[in-house]
């Protein structure tokens, strides 16, 4: 699987490049490491916010749904 991110500094945490000390990061990335473990590889990569427009608007229109749709 390969994870595509934003977030230059999650991609370096995710790839054990920078420590984590953050109690509820560590927490989040603890699920993650525990998530891993039912694929066979996964790699992570850095997307360019400036290229990531359309998933931005899809998570907005999933977002805004959800908030003018309440349970």
């Amino acid at each position: 699987m390969v994870v595509r991110l934003d977030s230059q500094l999650v991609v370096m945490q995710l790839k054990n490049r920078y420590h984590i000390c953050n109690p509820t990061l560590l927490r989040h990335y603890l699920r993650v490491r525990l998530l891993e473990c039912q694929f066979e590889l996964i790699t992570y990569e850095r997307i360019p916010r400036e290229f990531n427009m359309v998933a931005d608007s899809l998570a907005n229109y999933v977002l805004d749904w959800h908030l003018s749709h309440p349970l």
